[in-house]
């Protein structure tokens, strides 16, 4: 503090002295003022201090009370008496202040009455302060003050005439002509005077401002209130009766109105500071109304009037007041005086009038919407319907106003919720109008959901997911600042970028990702639809007639679309629970609810839907299920809402129902993909478990679907790749009804129970693995049905319960039960007789049981105990012991002692099997599984011994013998080494090497190895087998036998897991390969002993029971098939066939893991491989001989196939034949005739009849039959003169037509449980005869045909249909023949009764076969049956109870089925054209009176049938009056959309568009109404037209250019109407769409834009994305140039709205100016180099400031702003085309001068300006300091008066200007820093005690430090000070001590800054040095602190924001 030092205190008494000296000039005293007053704060640190306050105060009084008060402004003496008040404003509050407190209060009190306004301001602020801090008693003087200000405002009224009718300026000869006290009379504001007096040299007029009294100063009446609101807070008690009666005058003052003349004046100023002072009272009433509530509710008319006059009059420009006026708004809302607001409230819901029209005003909407919300909400029980509307329509507009915080959102839905109640109590007198508000309020809400599931959602999360990646806020498109809102909590970092609204590309999109905020309007969301969903039930709407009274709870098909709707977008946007707030804690994944609130939110989501009626519900669900288990799928909290449907007893059965079906359709999708399967198990686990909560509801659900579950769960596990999912839901059935309670349940189990407990006995009993067997074992002994029916089948479940009871844990509990059930229930003798097949086993099983340690021992022992005697009698079995073989290890290792003689032989075969036992388990612990594995590559290196020289080998094997001399044969060759367990051992060595490799952890160490390995085996069997010295005779005891490799391969790939397939296979390769290259080719290798082996080995492993033996043995067959020689495997084809055939036939009725489909796969390449024609290459005819032989065996084989009783065998051999066939390029029968005789005996057969045979033989008999008999060319021909023949063909006929009790009489038919499969194929066998001479058999087989289509089995209908098409193929039937036939059923038609299902489907296969038989008569009968069907259904519906299971009944119920047939009817008979709309007026009519329409069954009949005349269905619906039809629209809409609908599309497209165009043209003949719901109804199909073929409208110019009409005309009116419409949007996407192809019509560019100047639900987003990322990101710099001259042109006409040339130049024109900068196109862009001079027609800048800047032009705000935002991306992008920068260059060119001339006005200090727009052209002028050479004077201007800008509603603006210009100062003027600091510290200084106007400037030093660096010295102490005065005081508010923190951090930085610079100064020594210093230490400590800095700043920026409004 060197300062303190240099200027002594005496100095100061002098300076005091000179003051007390009335002798000394003005001049002087002023000097000795100003000095003080600088060094005021060096003189308070000073230890004389105290007594220098007493001389000092006296002195200053001294003035003050003799001086006179002067009334111009720049007199000096006026000079030093303001200094003088400052000062005392300046001393701070110590004690040595108090005694001296009394005296300066009188004084101050004093200067109020005399002096001029500036001196009375200070003083007031001094009188509160004193106050404040010291509380003096009360004093007389008090009274009189109030008494004062009450004359002030009793005097106002008389005023008003002269306040505005007074001119501000004087015009004088001479500064001594002043008349003041005149002027004075009548001032109260400053006044300009102009002297004219010629003074010696230059002629300038002298100008000095006339300062008003303080007792009329407009500005002193604002203070006002505020004092007297202090001194009652003071003196409560003392001050109670004056203040009371300030309230007329209150009242008065706020009534006050200025005429429109005098509004407008010229002196714009007076009014707002008039206005000011108004709502500066009414902010001092809003603080007293709590305390005298009475007196002001007593005259609250004149409030409510005042209130509503001030919210019209006030300027626009004056933010700051409008926000003052709403929060005493809010303040006085908050009282009772609220219910008088209730007459005038309609005109607080106008926009204009509560928030006003100024672009600074959007700003402070959410206070406005919020203060509005508070008093709707607490009036809203007595608001008229008509303001309820009102209410609706603006805040439905702020829920989807995206430029408004998410936290109004959030309110505004709060309120829309709290009005549901209200429209319910209206809705008993005005049902319909409350309805459709309802409905409107449901569309909103579902919208929001639509917007943030589509829009926000994404945007979040990629923002979510970038900070976790990056640790860098990434800015979401567009960044924008709204300074009002309060963020209370930043978890994520708020992105509100202060580089708000101008940089912003027009699109306020997203303000803040808080995922938190976002959270709790999701909440809110779904709380609104609840509460609007229950408003509709608990309103009266009128019921119309056609609908009864129970049926009122229905909604109709457009509501319920909106639940639709509704489904899709809320459970997208119920994700948002899914984003993990805190990244650091791991998201715990699976069901867990993640928090207590997503759970809560997700009940309430399903709240909305228990309360529907039942058919609403599942018509919801049906259409939606698809969707919500995709997205349970993706989010399983989700799955909380499928829950408590399940939960709840009404819609348990009803969403069990819709979900079962749905899962029934997704079963096959179980077998293979694991991730879905999990989620449908469980979804299956939840509806089995809703039986057992509801049994009586859901066991009929269950009951028609038990059969489908189990038959399709056994069907699918045979043939799934992962059966074990089907066994488990079996599991879960079983588990979940098997309680014992579900009688029904148990009658639909009955028939199932042979088949299933055979099939689960059978697969218990097989080869499976372990888990596998287990839930088999358990599936047999939990099968639910009751005991007694299962007595016959006890047999079965014997083994089962042996296998449990040897399981594991469970499954010995479980086999116990059913043991001991069995015991305590059955006859002992019964039991066993049952047992003694297994008693053994069972017996021990049950002793060994008693050694467990649980509970089951117990449970044992009393089983064994009931059993009595029998326990023991059994047991006569021997024991199963086990014993060693060999008396000593025969691998061991022999290991000396030293204390023994005899050495100990370490068996290693023991070793060897627990290592490999160690590899295959997944338990092992890594450790342990390295150990095992080093243990068996140990063994092996041991036991291969190589100690062979690489030379000597190398010449071996290149031995000419391997390549030429002949090959040992197979049988000569003995390979078995004598020791079988030896090699036993080694075998298991191998096989662990293989499981080793197939080892995740092992995996690279043991692949090496086992490749040498198996290449070592290799050569040695080579050596042994060929070469040199092949082995002859037996002597390779010592050797290594190669073979054993074989064996281990082979045990590999037959082994239950099948990953060691791949390891096995990799073998085979390495083998092969080896082999390969000795013996020069693959020929030769594959004749090696060894390769025939391997074939042989794998081959064998097909005829292996379990099944993963034979995929292993299928994969090495396939593989090959692909690598062996082709000569090998010719010779090798047969066998391979045979053993794939035999792998087929065995898996029949095996679960197998698609063993089946491989199979039949590998068999088919197989036979590509051998069967295509031989390359050239490897042409030679022994090859070619051998493939013929080949295929002769193979088609041999397959042939013998073709009537296999094995189905799968059977149907194999036919499409391998037929692949043949397609693969030799000849017919079938081609293929099959060499091979006729195999079939000649049994193709009929001969020597024995079809019923000696067992039934799947006599299936695969007539199977095989067809087959060959409809060949083309046939093979074979039934010749009926042949006996054989004709047997065969009486066999059939009896089976087609014979009932099935007669055949059942026959032995072989006896034990056939389903006869409908051998039918079938005796018919199809029969209409293969087609071909029959013979008339009657002919007629016969057509009798029998047409018989068996009267069955009621539709199964065999179906079959005899298909036969009767086939055979109608190959003859023709005569008229009469099917009349005949057809006759019975005609007569059924008389009467609809007789119509059973059986029948109308016949019918229908009549109409399908002979659709020429049908005439008009009897369309028109089938018409009127479907209409009397559909009425009797409809009454059965309507009477039946509310909530039965409407889907159950209407899905499958025979009504409808019937109805559905008889439509398709229509489509087969060619009925005429007028049935179109008679069928469409039915189907509608029946879904309108159902109520029923997106889960409708019978569209897709019915769309058949229209298929067939598009153009007559296109006309119907075109027609006018049905487009008025909402019921029809919807189903056009859903024809076209259909994926069979694109002959619709396509006949709209090429001709009947022209209705369209006629209708979207506006037509003023029919009602408002009418009009738009046509019009809609057009644009939305073409808008569904363009969403299918996009290509459509770009060629459509006709149908845009109506739609641009409408769009122009009709735009505006409706947007103030109908809220939520969205006609404009479709039309916009229209536009849109069409633009985007033809981007040269900028004009329809520029019209789209409107839609950004008003607010859509939901908001326009579609478009500012395209602007945002299409236009300025993508589209080319000439278009760019073209839209602007486009826009140029059009600039000054008035054809363009204001409002829409702002819109165009933020949403356009800067965005893409700024990409193209960005990407540096800028020369390009503006079109020429810099030539700042010159102007140019082609040059952007130069016309865009010659031809679109004018200075002298009054502008809208709006576009003065954009204007300027523009010319600042110019100046900052583009300067040097403006000026060239030098600040020498004197030159002022006409552009820059034009740019000054327009930003100038900004800096004049008026308030009647926009403030957004004044500190716009603030932000041109400094982007014009920093870049272009500007005059110190100018700068000095803009700085100050940016300094002075702390204004909130402005802030960010300023915020940005500053940044620009504050770096520039110290460069733009010589004494740049001294500037900067004077003025810096003078504000300081002068207004520190105004509390935003210090914030803003620390905050200003605490960003730009650096700039301050070279100056810190001066401000220093002023940071000590506020530090302490912020951050000290235990009241401090949190901004504040981080206002604090802040300062302390840039004071340390400034000392790093200092210490760096001195290194570096000391460093001097060399330049080198110092650059090395540079990069070597990068700055250590402010780095970090730089770094820290920056995350600091956006939180604190946006904090501070926040937070800044609440201070107010």
């Amino acid at each position: 503090m060197s300062v303190i030092e240099s200027v002594p205190v005496n100095t100061y008494r002098n300076y005091l002295s000179i003051l007390n000296d009335s002798s000394t000039k003005e001049e002087l005293k002023l000097k000795a003022t100003q000095e003080l007053s600088e060094h005021f704060e060096i003189i308070m640190q000073s230890p004389a201090y105290p007594s220098f306050l007493e001389n000092s105060l006296k002195i200053f009084m001294h003035i003050l009370q003799d001086g006179e008060p002067q009334f111009v402004q720049e007199n000096t003496m006026q000079h030093i008496r303001k200094l003088i008040l400052e000062m005392i404003h300046r001393l701070p509050i110590t004690e040595s202040l108090r005694q001296h407190v009394k005296s300066i209060i009188t004084m101050m009190l004093k200067i109020l009455k005399t002096d001029n306004e500036e001196n009375v301001l200070v003083s007031l602020r001094i009188i509160i302060e004193l106050h404040k801090h010291f509380r003096p008693s009360f004093n007389p003087e008090i009274q009189l003050f109030l008494g004062f200000v009450k004359d002030i405002y009793t005097n106002l009224p008389n005023h008003l005439t002269s306040i505005f009718e007074t001119s501000s300026d004087i015009w004088i000869s001479d500064l001594k002509d002043l008349n003041i006290e005149v002027l004075l009379s009548d001032a109260y504001s400053v006044k300009t005077i102009h002297v004219e007096k010629q003074l010696d040299s230059n002629s300038q007029q002298q100008l000095y401002n006339l300062l008003p009294r303080g007792i009329l100063s407009l500005k002193v009446l604002q203070e006002l209130p505020i004092i007297v609101v202090l001194m009652y807070q003071i003196y409560k008690n003392a001050v109670h009766q004056e203040v009371s009666e300030f309230i007329p005058l209150i009242l008065t003052t706020i009534n006050l109105q200025p005429t429109i003349t005098q509004r407008n004046s010229p002196q714009k100023e007076i009014f707002v500071d008039f206005m000011g002072a108004q709502i500066k009272t009414l902010s001092f009433l809003a603080y007293i109304v709590r305390i005298f509530q009475e007196v002001v509710i007593a005259s609250s008319l004149s409030v409510t009037s005042g209130m509503l006059n001030l919210m019209r009059n006030c300027p626009k420009e004056a933010a700051h007041l409008r926000k003052e006026l709403l929060i005493a708004a809010r303040h006085i809302f908050a009282t009772d005086l609220r219910q008088k607001f209730i007459p005038s409230i309609d005109k607080l819901f106008d926009e204009d009038l509560l928030i006003g029209k100024g672009v600074t005003l959007e700003s402070i909407r959410p206070l406005a919407y919020s203060t509005l919300a508070d008093l709707a909400h607490h009036v809203r029980q007595s608001l008229s319907l008509d303001v309820l509307i009102k209410a609706v329509n603006l805040f439905s507009k702020n829920v989807h106003d995206e430029t408004l915080a998410v936290g109004i959102q959030t309110m505004s839905c709060k309120l829309l919720l709290n009005l549901v109640d209200c429209l319910r109590q209206h809705s008993e007198i005005e049902p319909q109008r409350s309805r459709a508000i309802l409905s409107k309020l449901l569309k909103v809400f579902v919208k929001k959901f639509e917007t943030i599931a589509t829009v926000q959602l994404p945007l979040i999360i990629q923002k979510c997911k970038g900070q976790s990646n990056s640790g860098v806020s990434t800015n979401l498109t567009g960044n924008v600042s709204l300074p009002l809102i309060n963020v209370p909590d930043l978890k994520d970092d708020q992105v509100s970028n202060e580089q708000a609204k101008a940089s912003a590309t027009g699109s306020q999109w997203v303000n803040s990702v808080n995922v938190a905020e976002f959270r709790s309007l999701v909440k809110t969301l779904v709380g609104g639809v609840k509460t609007i969903t229950w408003g509709f039930f608990n309103s009266k709407f009128q019921v119309s007639d056609t609908i009864l009274a129970n049926h009122e709870k229905i909604f109709g098909p457009e509501i319920l679309s909106f639940y639709i709707e509704l489904v899709h977008y809320a459970m997208e946007a119920l994700d948002i629970y899914t984003i993990n707030v805190n990244p650091n804690q791991q998201r715990t994944s699976g069901l867990i609810s993640r928090s207590k609130e997503e759970k809560e939110v997700l009940e309430h989501f399903s709240g909305i839907f228990l309360m529907m009626h039942s058919q609403n519900f599942q018509e919801i669900f049906s259409t939606t299920i698809n969707f919500l288990v995709e997205r349970i799928y993706k989010n399983q909290s989700l799955q909380v809402i499928a829950n408590s449907f399940l939960a709840n007893p009404t819609t348990s059965p009803l969403f069990a129902t819709v979900l079962v079906e749905y899962l029934l359709d997704k079963m096959e999708e179980m077998g293979s993909n694991m991730e879905r399967s999990n989620l449908y198990l469980r979804l299956f686990k939840l509806v089995f478990g809703s039986v057992s909560l509801f049994p009586v509801e859901n066991e009929q659900m269950l009951r028609p679907h038990l059969h489908k579950i189990v038959i399709r769960s056994m069907e699918l596990a045979l043939i799934s790749d992962e059966p074990y999912n089907y066994f488990l839901l079996l599991r879960a059935l079983f588990r979940s009804i098997g309680g014992g309670s579900h009688d029904l349940l148990y009658q639909e189990f009955l028939p199932l129970l042979p088949n299933l407990l055979e099939g689960l006995n059978r697969l218990q009993s097989g080869f499976h693995k372990q888990h596998m067997r287990d839930l088999f074992v358990e599936l047999c002994l939990t099968v639910p049905v009751r005991l007694s029916s299962l007595l016959p089948y006890l047999p079965m479940l014997m083994d089962p319960l042996v296998s449990a009871l040897n399981g594991s844990p469970t499954l010995i509990s479980q086999g116990l039960r059913t043991l001991e059930l069995c015991v305590d229930n059955l006859q002992p003798d019964f039991l066993y007789d049952h047992i003694q097949p297994v008693r053994a086993a069972l017996m021990q099983a049950l002793w060994k049981t008693l050694r467990n340690q649980d509970n089951a021992a117990l449970v044992a022992f009393r089983v064994l105990g009931k059993f009595g005697g029998g326990n023991r009698k059994m047991m006569v079995e021997p024991q199963t012991l086990s014993y060693e073989r060999t008396e000593k290890p025969t691998i061991s290792i022999v290991t000396y002692f030293q204390e023994y003689e005899t050495p100990i032989d370490f068996p290693v075969d023991e070793a060897i099997k627990s290592a490999l036992r160690a590899l295959g388990s997944n338990s092992t612990d890594q450790f342990y599984r390295r150990q095992s594995w080093e243990v068996i590559r140990c063994f092996l290196a041991a036991f291969i011994s190589l100690d062979d020289e690489k030379h000597i080998l190398l010449k071996l094997f290149s031995h000419v013998d391997f390549v030429e001399n002949k090959i040992m044969n197979w049988s000569t060759f003995q390979h078995k080494v004598e020791d079988e367990t030896i090699r036993l051992t080694h075998q298991t060595a191998l096989v662990g090497m293989l499981v080793a490799s197939a080892t995740k952890d092992l995996r690279d160490s043991v692949c090496p190895v086992m490749a040498a390995v198996v290449r070592h085996y290799t050569m040695v069997a080579i050596a042994q087998q060929a070469g040199p010295f092949p082995q002859k005779g037996y002597h390779a005891s010592n050797g290594v036998d190669p073979m054993v490799l074989i064996d281990a391969l082979s045990s590999c790939m037959g082994h239950e897991e099948k990953e060691l397939c791949k390891p096995g296979i990799a073998c085979m390769g390495i083998i092969l390969d080896t082999a390969t290259n000795i013996m020069g080719n693959k020929e030769r290798a594959c004749k090696l002993p060894i390769i025939q082996y391997l074939a042989e080995k794998m081959i064998s492993l097909c005829y292996d029971r379990p099944w993963y033996s034979k995929v292993g043995g299928c994969q090495a067959i396939q593989f090959l098939c692909k690598h062996i020689s082709l000569r090998s495997l010719f010779q090798n084809l047969f066998n391979f066939l045979k053993a794939f055939m035999f792998v087929l036939m065995d898996l029949e009725g095996d679960v197998s893991n698609g063993a089946i489909e491989i199979t039949k796969s590998y068999m088919k390449s197989m036979l590509e491989i051998c069967l295509s024609p031989i390359s050239e290459c490897y042409k030679s005819e022994d090859l070619k001989d051998l493939q013929v032989k080949a295929t002769y065996e193979v088609i041999h084989e397959l042939v013998r196939h073709i009537t296999s009783p094995n189905g799968i065998v059977r149907e194999e051999s036919m499409v391998l034949l037929k692949h043949i066939g397609t693969m030799q390029s000849k017919s079938v029968s081609e293929v099959m005739d060499p091979h006729k005789d195999v079939l000649a005996d049994i193709i009929p057969p001969k020597k024995h009849l079809l019923r000696h045979q067992p039934a799947n033989a006599q299936i695969g008999l007539m199977d095989g039959n067809t087959f060959c008999t409809t060949l083309e060319p046939r093979l074979f021909t039934i010749d009926l003169t042949n006996t054989y023949h004709k047997l065969f063909f009486h066999e059939l006929l009896t089976l087609s037509e014979a009932e099935d009790a007669t055949l059942a009489k026959l032995d072989c038919y006896k034990n056939v449980p389903n006869l409908i499969p051998l039918r079938t194929s005796a018919l199809r066998a029969l209409a293969a005869c087609h071909y029959i001479s013979d008339i009657g058999y002919k007629e016969k087989i057509v009798n029998i045909i047409f018989k068996v289509m009267e069955n009621e089995k539709s199964e065999l209908q179906e079959t005899a249909y298909l036969c009767m098409k086939h055979f109608i193929t190959g003859a023709i039937l005569d008229k009469e023949k099917v009349q005949s036939a057809m006759r019975p059923l005609l007569l059924k038609l008389g009467d609809h009764r007789n119509l059973s299902i059986p029948a109308i489907k016949r019918l229908y296969y009549f109409t399908q076969l002979f659709p020429q038989m049908f005439n008009e008569k009897l369309s028109e009968q089938i018409l009127q049956h479907c209409s009397k069907i559909i009425e009797i259904f409809v009454g059965d519906y309507k009477c039946t109870n509310t909530n039965i299971n409407f889907f159950a009944s209407s899905k499958g119920g025979e009504y409808e089925q019937k109805i559905v047939i008889l439509i398709e009817m229509f489509f087969h008979i060619s009925a005429s054209v007028k049935y179109i709309e008679k069928l469409c007026q039915l189907v509608l009519k029946t879904e309108k009176n159902l109520m029923i329409e997106a889960s409708s069954p019978y569209r897709e009949a019915l769309l058949k049938f229209l298929q067939r005349f598009p153009d007559d269905t296109v006309d119907l619906f075109l027609t006018e009056s049905v487009m008025t039809d909402p019921q029809w629209n919807r189903f056009f809409i859903f024809l076209l959309k259909h994926q069979m609908g694109a002959t619709f599309r396509s006949i709209i497209k090429s001709s009947k568009y022209n209705k369209l165009i006629i209708y979207l043209n506006v037509r003023t003949d029919y009602s408002q109404t009418h009009n738009y719901e046509v019009q809609h109804q057009a644009v939305l199909i073409i808008f569904t037209l363009m969403e299918l073929d996009d290509q459509w409208i770009p060629t459509r110019q006709d149908i845009v250019e109506a739609l641009k009409k409408c769009w122009q005309s009709n735009l505006s009116s409706t947007c103030s109407e109908d809220v939520a419409c969205d006609l404009w949007h479709l039309i916009g996407k229209i536009l849109l769409h069409y633009f985007s192809n033809h981007t040269n019509d900028i004009e329809l560019l520029f019209q789209l834009l409107r839609a950004l100047c008003y607010r859509f639900i939901p908001d326009v987003y579609f478009l500012r994305d395209f602007l945002q990322n299409t236009v300025a990101q993508s589209f080319t710099v000439t278009w760019k140039r073209n839209a602007f001259f486009y826009f140029v042109e059009n600039f000054n006409n008035n054809i363009i709205s204001e409002e829409l040339k702002a819109k165009i130049i933020t949403a356009v024109i800067i965005p893409c100016f700024t990409v193209s900068f960005d990407k540096g196109e800028g020369n390009k862009l503006i079109g020429a180099p810099p030539t700042p001079y010159q102007e140019d027609e082609k040059n952007i800048v130069s016309v865009f400031i010659n031809k679109v800047f004018d200075p002298d032009k009054k502008y809208d705000d709006a576009v003065r702003i954009s204007l300027l935002q523009l010319a600042c991306l110019l100046v900052e992008r583009a300067s040097q085309h403006i000026h060239d920068g030098d600040a020498n260059n004197k030159r002022q060119g006409n552009k820059l001068r034009r740019l000054m001339t327009f930003a100038w006005p900004c800096l004049l200090s008026k308030n009647s300006v926009d403030p957004t727009a004044r500190y716009h052209g603030h932000l041109l002028l400094a982007h014009i300091i920093a870049r272009l050479a500007i005059h110190k004077k100018i700068v000095l201007q803009v700085f100050h008066s940016l300094l002075k800008g702390h204004a909130l509603e402005a802030r960010s603006i300023v915020k940005q200007a500053l940044d620009v210009l504050t770096p520039a100062m110290p460069l733009r003027m010589e004494d740049g820093n001294t500037m900067l600091t004077h003025w810096t510290k003078k504000i300081i200084v002068e207004e520190g005690h105004a509390m935003q106007q210090l914030f803003h400037i620390l905050q200003l030093i605490i960003r730009h430090y650096k700039v301050y660096f070279p100056v810190r010295h001066q401000l220093v102490q002023h940071l000590i000070n506020y530090m302490q005065r912020l951050g000290f005081p235990p009241t401090a508010s949190i901004e504040h001590k981080k206002l604090a923190v802040d300062l302390a951090e840039v004071i340390i930085k400034w000392e790093l800054h200092r210490i760096k610079e001195d290194d570096r100064e000391s460093k001097v020594d060399g330049i080198d040095d110092d650059l090395m210093q540079e990069s070597s230490i990068k700055r250590p400590g402010s780095d970090s602190i730089e770094a820290r800095k920056k995350s600091f700043d956006n939180i604190r920026e946006s904090a501070l924001q926040g937070k800044y409004s609440k201070l107010h």
